[in-house]
């Protein structure tokens, strides 16, 4: 049987995969502010060097 939560979670997890939805997101006016201050980077480097810079606190 197919749910409405099935289809969603299939859909988050296709989104979450997919480089062209990040540039999109990243590079929106309406969400690229929200993107500077709450994401750290997409390595563990790049959340290390915005921790020990301060950016976003």
């Amino acid at each position: 049987m197919v749910t409405l939560e099935g289809m969603m979670r299939s859909a988050i997890l296709a989104a979450a995969r997919s480089p062209q939805l990040e540039q999109l997101v990243s590079a929106a006016p309406v969400s690229r502010s929200v993107v500077r201050r709450f994401v750290a980077g997409t390595t563990t480097e790049d959340a290390i060097d915005r921790r020990e810079s301060g950016v976003g606190a």
